[in-house]
């Protein structure tokens, strides 16, 4: 009992469970001077909208349950007054000191130290705020600090080299900690992490946070933490440790957690406001200047700020994982392969080589996008779905992914690794879009049917690796290659065919029967270039009813363009009469009706390409 006429300091502490985290405010409470407590802050007098009814002194934003104005409260040193205030909507939950899961609504009561009451999913307790007697310790001290029963704390360190392979997830991570904890401090009766989360209203305290809650006994009580004591440790970067003398004098009150005379709080390493909080009982062996209890709570600190220690470095270990596996989901299979045993700088500097480049193009997409412009996640969705497509197919054939431009994709091969056969595994990419896209439009319930794909090879010497400029890295490709890809891509429009390719693919591709069959098209002046260069269609191996050119006509079409590079573009004309809706006849009959001459022969002077514009 308190002395007569003593009068206590008191906070009232307000915790709710949201999610893993127990949010907690404590509010100090003045001596025979009645407080609001609610959800909202009064407005001034001068506000517009000011009403004297509305707002509180108190206030908890945590719980929509708790009005703006719930209840008026008096502390006399003694006791807390509880009154609900007419206008609250949500009723107030007396709780039974005696069995906690007895809550009884009463508009208008009176509670001690450490009792209870319950608004909404809100627990305000009443608590002693006496001052505790006050140890800090730098680093270097613990460092120094000799153990006085070390046995205890090697037992629970020598489980850390199994938490430490398993590596698991951060809440499993932190049970440990906890577990490590109470095995490793005898004298412990709760531990916890816990945080300061700065408050989003200007002027309001730190919210304190509590998740990971684990006691030594079976039958946990109720945990407030001092909050004195976790923002002195975290916002101060201490370990610090508070004691509360027991027994007498009129100090029953002044535990700040039941059951527990001590507490300790070490901050964790990171940016994070966060910290280790341990609680328990010495039962007064702390103030005994002949026991070795003092010695005893310094070891406890010192053994809890090295679990910390080790539970920050693996917290910061995981972050790295977490962060190596997403940045390594950005690279493609083949340079994760070639990163194994290496490292990632070796492996990416920029380096030049000859490499195969493929440059694929997402038709329909900007109409589409237009149309669906009142939805654009819908569409992009549709767009990622086509991109998955030629990535897949690049990936599957050991090429690596070079960039996205909007709805286009650039892959490569030849690099990290080398590889003899880059040219044909860039040609079956290649097919296998241009299979995969014409199954999309034989199907027109698929959200890809009205999507076409022009695809764009090309071959040559670049320089392939880790590309950009100090700001910002990227895998890529730099090079002649990249740009007659792209040119290759460009003509699919004009020759109305799903795959071209530079000369040195279309060359290298002729003896490739398994894998696919090669038309020669035509020589060509890509825009921005001088010199005439053979491009190529790109087929599959010709198969009934697969709607590409049969070979009796792409030979027919080849002898034709003989004749064609020859000059004799009459024979070109008749040959090829019976090639109908065929975009490379379609378009070199249109050169020819515009450009020749009135006997059916080239103009004077010509280079013997034509020009392609972009």
């Amino acid at each position: 009992m308190t002395p007569s006429g003593y009068q206590l300091k008191a906070i009232l502490q307000a915790q709710r469970q949201l999610g893993r985290d127990l949010v907690s405010r404590d509010f100090p409470l003045p001596i025979d001077q009645p407080v609001r407590l609610g959800r909202e802050a009064r407005l001034s007098p001068k506000h517009p909208q000011y009403n004297p009814d509305y707002g509180s002194d108190l206030v908890f934003r945590e719980d929509d349950h708790i009005s703006n104005f719930h209840a008026l409260l008096t502390w006399d040193g003694r006791e807390l007054r509880v009154q609900r205030w007419k206008s609250a909507k949500n009723r107030i939950l007396m709780v039974d000191p005696d069995d906690p899961s007895i809550k009884r609504p009463q508009d208008d009561f009176t509670i001690a130290v450490n009792e209870q009451f319950q608004i909404g999913s809100t627990v305000f307790t009443v608590l002693a705020d006496e001052v505790p007697s006050e140890r800090t310790r730098s680093g270097q001290e613990l460092d120094e600090l000799k153990y006085v029963d070390p046995a205890p704390r090697v037992e629970a360190l020598s489980t850390l080299p199994d938490l430490i392979r398993s590596s698991p997830k951060d809440e499993d991570l932190e049970k440990e900690l906890l577990r490590v904890i109470l095995r490793g401090v005898p004298r412990s009766e709760v531990a916890a992490v816990v945080a300061l989360t700065p408050s989003r209203n200007a002027g309001e305290d730190a919210v304190m946070k509590v998740r990971g809650v684990m006691w030594r006994s079976p039958n946990p009580k109720s945990f407030q933490p001092s909050r004195r004591l976790v923002k002195r440790a975290i916002e101060g970067n201490e370990n610090v440790r508070y004691a509360w003398p027991t027994g007498g004098g009129g100090n029953e009150y002044a535990t700040i957690a039941p059951g527990a005379d001590w507490a300790l709080c070490v901050r964790f390493h990171g940016p994070a406001n966060e910290g280790l909080y341990v609680a328990g009982r010495a039962g007064g062996s702390v103030f005994d200047p002949d026991s070795q209890g003092d010695a005893r709570l310094d070891g406890d600190m010192k053994f809890s700020k090295l679990a910390a220690d080790i539970y920050s470095g693996l917290r910061a270990l995981r972050t790295l994982q977490q962060r190596e596996a997403f940045l390594f989901q950005m690279l493609s299979p083949e340079v994760r392969k070639a990163c194994e045993g290496k490292s990632f700088e070796e492996v990416t500097a920029p380096r030049e080589l000859p490499v195969t480049v493929l440059f694929c193009d997402l038709r329909g997409s900007v109409r589409a996008i237009e149309k669906g412009a009142a939805d654009l996640g819908k569409m992009w969705k549709t767009v990622s779905q086509a991109l998955d497509v030629m990535t897949a197919a690049i990936v599957e054939s050991n090429g690596v992914i070079g960039d996205f431009q909007g709805d286009a994709a650039m892959g490569f091969w030849g690099w990290p690794l080398p590889q003899a056969d880059q040219i044909e595994r860039a040609a079956k990419a290649a097919i296998t879009i241009r299979q995969r896209f014409a199954g999309f439009a034989r199907d027109p319930s698929h959200p890809l049917a009205g999507f076409v794909c022009g695809v764009g090879l090309a071959h040559g010497p670049a320089i392939a690796g880790k590309l950009g400029s100090m700001d910002q890295m990227k895998i890529g490709v730099f090079g002649p290659a990249v740009n007659r890809a792209a040119r290759m891509e460009s003509a699919t429009k004009r020759f109305k065919v799903p795959v071209l390719a530079d000369e040195a693919v279309t060359l290298a591709l002729m003896n490739s029967p398994a894998l696919c069959r090669v038309r020669k098209v035509a020589r060509i002046v890509p825009e921005g270039m001088d010199k005439p260069v053979l491009v190529g269609e790109i087929l599959p191996p010709e198969v009934a009813g697969s709607g590409t050119i049969s070979e009796v006509n792409r030979k027919l079409y080849e002898a034709a363009l003989d004749r064609f590079e020859a000059g004799d573009w009459a024979t070109f004309r008749r040959v090829t009469a019976d090639l109908t809706d065929d975009g490379p006849v379609e378009f070199m009959t249109k050169f020819i009706d515009t450009n020749a001459t009135p006997d059916g022969r080239p103009p004077e002077g010509w280079s013997g390409g034509i020009p392609v514009l972009k």
